[in-house]
């Protein structure tokens, strides 16, 4: 090793023991209306909107949405989160729109009620949650509805059409057990009182063309300190295991060649600064630090 690539290694060493906060926002993935219907089961798996109230005739709405926080480093601690829906329709007054914790996992089909029929929902589809099922048409939830924390997480009030937005510690609480244990993760149900007919809310979905009102969670998190070359345990999913070796090197290899953001390390700084792309300075960083074994 010549004199230059250890000093190279010194310096990103020093620079590497403070770890700034982060910020991602998300859009669901996974998001539906449950339907509340004497008989059949509707849904509306890929349509543009999805609702929560009662209708005229007293009809219950719910709806569903589940993130994914693959892109949040493992072992990271959550600062803050804040979930903004743009509601765009409104019938009925003012009512408390509550976000509750899912207890088990559901599913999005292909149903779409379109943008006239939406209220009533489409036929549901094989893989779409309705309020009796988790998956259509085989797996029910255990009470029709959804499976859920009578506890909200989070409420506020909604009126007319605008952006609504909620943030709590409960709701940071959530992404944090979330994102330590990604398989405990089905989301978030939303409801409201559900004590008058005829108020209704309809918000746009992260299926909507309409990518300036799709729901986005912003999550404030500092990522973990520790060896950035420190990667992957060999599961192939980044998780690290407090050592440095060739699955690490491996999972870089994979991820920069792919260009995407687990091989974002540093900016050409030196400091393991991220900048939204991949390129030769992230190469540079992780072979120092891969080397130096740190």
């Amino acid at each position: 090793m010549n004199k230059l690539l250890c000093a190279c290694g010194m310096a990103v060493v020093l620079g590497a023991g403070v770890a700034k906060a982060e910020q991602v926002v998300l859009v669901p993935p996974l998001d539906g209306t449950l339907y509340e219907l004497e008989f059949d089961d509707s849904a509306n798996g890929i349509g543009s909107q999805f609702f929560v109230g009662k209708t005229s005739i007293g009809w219950r709405r719910r709806s569903v949405m589940k993130f994914d926080f693959s892109s949040i480093p493992a072992g990271s601690t959550v600062n803050s989160v804040s979930l903004s829906l743009s509601l765009d329709r409104s019938h009925g007054g003012s009512m408390a729109t509550t976000v509750h914790r899912v207890s088990a996992s559901w599913g999005e089909g292909t149903s779409n009620a379109g943008n006239a029929s939406n209220g009533a929902g489409a036929v549901a589809t094989p893989g779409d949650v309705t309020w009796h099922h988790r998956f259509y048409p085989d797996v029910l939830w255990n009470t029709p509805g959804g499976d859920f924390d009578p506890t909200p997480s989070a409420s506020t009030t909604v009126s007319g059409p605008n952006f609504y937005t909620w943030s709590t510690n409960t709701m940071k609480a959530d992404v944090q057990n979330w994102l330590n244990n990604p398989a405990a993760n089905f989301g978030w149900l939303l409801r409201s009182p559900e004590t008058t007919n005829g108020v209704s809310k309809r918000f746009i979905s992260g299926d909507s063309l309409n990518t300036f009102q799709v729901p986005m969670l912003t999550v404030n998190y500092t990522p973990p300190v520790g060896c950035p070359a420190d990667l992957d345990n060999g599961s192939g999913n980044g998780t690290p295991d407090g050592g440095v070796d060739i699955n690490d090197l491996l999972y870089f290899l994979v991820k920069f060649e792919a260009g995407v953001v687990a091989a974002d390390l540093d900016n050409g700084t030196g400091t393991g600064t991220p900048d939204g792309g991949v390129d030769i300075n992230d190469l540079l960083y992780f072979l120092l630090r891969f080397e130096g074994g740190c």
